[in-house]
């Protein structure tokens, strides 16, 4: 279990700083299907980089209240989906990374601390570790979805950019010939598409940000809807100069298709224009039901991409975003108050705060630990913070530990590496001392709660003598109570200082002996 102080699969140096990632306009690896294999490595490989990124808006990750009006508009749409999930999935990454950080920290107060807090920070890692490992096999879990998602939401993405590309094409214009000259070469005119003299591509031009909010209510009340852009044969136009246009007229050279004649044509001339058009194709489903997104009018022919082309990329998309919802894991549980609560706090703090924790029903046991929870580490999230976590960052660290010339704080350390040196240190400095230095009082020990604790036991005793005396002179069970450090076990009366300190010894020394497993 505390194998994980020394943190897996995290960089050696946490540090703040954000860092942002964008998806390239690598529109052919998006959207050749022969790419798959290889992008989908890409993908896999800059979710693992990310350290940080922007927390995940509200609402659909499908779903932008925007106007949706060319092509560069469904790519946006697609690169906003995409960009939420690598940044939920970022942001997860995080908080895990800081938690492990946590827990390294807590590992090495455990066995650096000579105070009775030292099973206390056990407890909180005990339980922190639980949560990180749920943590991280929920990421794994999600994770795989994820990339499938993404890849389909690539594919889609670089589509919408190779759509918005080729409907900003033209044919370019043939110059007005005689039908029965020279001016008609033997090889025929060879019809070419109109340089594109932009310096950027289309949709690089286009500011997703500044576009106008979507007016009206959605189509579909019941589920998000999303918006792809398809290609199609362009429309016939309502004049003869309308688009890509071959006609014939009579009349010398330079006459333009507006005097077209029919049937005593001695010219041709074909205009400059476009052959192709986007069409905004919606996508609807219901968000109460299994049904995946289908077409608001199906159209099956005569669309580049086809209808079928997006329905198939957007199987699952449906399924993943509620997973994506529940990554919640926010990275500061190990320094919430709220921890405490949790089982697994509760059985390694009953070991070190309840003597009798063994013999006690189960009322008792859960009164008495609420108790010494509540004075040890505070019933409030500012002691706690105070008490806990403030008193963890003060602890000494030898220069020993670290290898170094100058003893330093917890606090110092964010450095996994160091911090496994240190722990594996004091670890085998107490694999090393005699069983008579654990029963030692907690000298130099930086933690404040052993000296209150220490001032209530001096003031403590409505009957008892201020005194402890010699606590095997009593015969009767009443008589040994009444004295100051005196306890009744097995038909004897006992100094109960030396069983605590015994008892306390025996768990300080089983952890170690966990931590080095």
């Amino acid at each position: 279990m505390f194998s994980h102080f020394f943190i897996i699969n995290a960089p050696n140096q946490i540090q703040p700083g954000v860092a942002k990632m964008f998806l390239t306009n690598e529109r052919i690896a998006d959207f050749c299907p022969a790419a798959k294999t290889q992008r989908s490595k890409q993908l896999f490989a800059m979710l693992l980089m990310l350290v940080t990124a922007s927390r995940m808006g509200q609402g659909s990750f499908l779903e932008e209240n925007k106007k949706m009006q060319t092509a560069c508009d469904g790519a946006a749409q697609f690169e906003h989906s995409i960009n939420q999930i690598k940044s939920k999935l970022a942001q997860q990454l995080t908080n895990i990374q800081q938690v492990q950080l946590d827990l390294a920290k807590l590992g090495l107060a455990a066995v650096a601390d000579k105070s009775s807090m030292a099973l206390i920070y056990a407890a909180i890692a005990s339980a922190g570790n639980r949560l990180v490992s749920d943590a991280q096999q929920q990421v794994t879990t999600i994770s795989e979805k994820a990339l499938q998602g993404l890849q389909q939401l690539s594919e889609l993405r670089g589509a919408e950019l190779t759509v918005a590309d080729v409907d900003v094409l033209k044919l370019n214009a043939v110059p007005d010939f005689t039908i029965n000259s020279a001016s008609l070469p033997n090889t025929g005119i060879h019809l070419r598409l109109k340089p594109i003299t932009a310096a950027k591509p289309e949709c690089e031009e286009t500011k997703y940000n500044e576009r106008s909010a979507q007016e009206g209510p959605p189509l579909n009340g019941d589920g998000p809807k999303l918006t792809f852009f398809h290609l199609s044969n362009r429309a016939p136009g309502s004049t003869a100069t309308d688009g890509a246009v071959l006609c014939g007229h009579t009349g010398a050279t330079g006459v333009n298709c507006a005097s077209a004649t029919q049937g005593s044509a001695t010219n041709l001339h074909v205009t400059e224009g476009k052959l192709t058009e986007s069409k905004a194709q919606v996508y609807l489903r219901d968000k109460t039901s299994t049904t995946e997104y289908t077409a608001k009018t199906p159209s099956p022919t005569a669309l580049v991409p086809t209808q079928k082309f997006v329905t198939d990329r957007l199987t699952g998309i449906k399924a993943l975003q509620p997973l994506i919802e529940t990554l919640n894991f926010k990275g500061t549980e190990l320094r919430e108050i709220t921890i405490t609560q949790t089982a697994e706090f509760k059985r390694l703090a009953a070991i070190a705060l309840l003597p009798n924790y063994k013999k006690d029903d189960e009322t008792k046991r859960s009164d008495g630990l609420k108790t010494k929870v509540d004075t040890t580490v505070s019933a409030n999230q500012g002691a706690f913070d105070k008490q806990t976590w403030s008193s963890l960052e003060d602890i000494s660290i030898s220069a020993e530990a670290q290898d170094s010339e100058a003893a330093t704080t917890i606090k110092t350390l964010n450095n996994l590496g160091k911090i496994g040196v240190a722990t594996a240190y004091y670890i085998s400095k107490k694999r090393q001392q005699p069983e008579t230095e654990h029963t030692k009082t907690a000298e130099g020990s930086t933690n404040k709660t052993d000296a209150a604790d220490k001032t209530k036991e001096d003031k403590d005793g409505d009957n008892k003598g201020t005194v402890a005396a010699n606590c095997t002179s009593h015969s009767t069970q009443d008589a040994c109570t009444k004295v100051q450090n005196c306890k009744w076990e097995n038909n004897a009366c006992k100094d109960s200082s030396i069983l605590v300190s015994k008892q306390f010894a025996s768990m300080v020394s089983a952890f170690v002996s966990f931590v080095a497993l």
